[in-house]
């Protein structure tokens, strides 16, 4: 949900859902993945989106038009989980392969990766001033 409780963003199998939540209107309704949608979150402003999938990648989209901005890819496995810093200029995202990947969302570009070993983090979210990431452990 944006900062200003005016529009929301929702998940299921295939499809994404950009919801203006004072009238209940769906906005846009998005096809953005190959393969199974595993989440999505919001930039505080409203302005950009973030999707994962079982196809490997995160989406970053624009939401206010539902235009795909780019795509990540750097994980070998299904992307389960992310999380956008407060200003929207990083996010992490958690892989069912073990890893957390951190990104530069403007760029595109892989910031760094850390192994969690055999612990897969099924959802991420960043605390309410931004970084550190919280997590809720899947396994």
């Amino acid at each position: 949900m944006s900062a200003d409780g005016e529009l929301a963003v929702s998940a299921s199998t295939n499809t994404i859902r950009v919801w203006h939540l004072a009238s209940g209107r769906e906005l846009h309704t998005l096809f953005v993945h190959t393969n199974r949608i595993r989440g999505v979150t919001m930039s505080p402003d409203g302005k950009v989106a973030i999707s994962t999938s079982d196809d490997k990648t995160l989406k970053v989209w624009d939401v206010a038009s539902g235009r795909e901005l780019r795509t990540l890819k750097a994980h070998s496995d299904a992307v389960w989980g992310v999380a956008m810093s407060a200003d929207a200029k990083v996010a992490a995202s958690s892989c069912f392969d073990g890893t957390l990947i951190v990104w530069d969302v403007t760029s595109g570009r892989e910031l760094g990766t850390v192994l969690l070993g055999n612990s897969i983090y099924e959802r991420l979210a960043t605390a309410p001033h931004g970084f550190p990431i919280q997590h809720t452990q899947l396994a």
